[in-house]
């Protein structure tokens, strides 16, 4: 769901002149889900916005997303350690 990860790397760069941190991915993930919570239902109320947020089982620029529609915990999410190297954020290896 959204724009793939190089794409919106590449034009957040273009626009904003420089990469873009966490937070930023964050809000770009939301907006897709977000968007594509209004798009599956004709009644914007908060009821029908959370049931269509709670039937999703999707990925975001920052991997898989579901939301428990009873705790509102999210179900699916996959963390990556990374670690600063010399050259900047890398993924952690063994």
């Amino acid at each position: 769901m959204g724009p793939p990860e190089e794409e919106f790397l590449h034009e957040y760069a273009k626009t904003g002149g420089r990469v873009p941190d966490y937070p930023a991915v964050q809000i770009a993930a939301t907006a897709a889900l977000a968007a594509r919570c209004a798009r599956t239902t004709d009644d914007l109320s908060r009821p029908a916005l959370w049931a269509a947020a709670t039937s999703l089982d999707t990925t975001t620029l920052l991997g898989w997303f579901a939301v428990d529609p009873i705790t509102g915990m999210q179900r699916a999410h996959q963390t990556v350690l990374t670690r600063w190297t010399g050259g900047g954020m890398a993924p952690a290896t063994g």
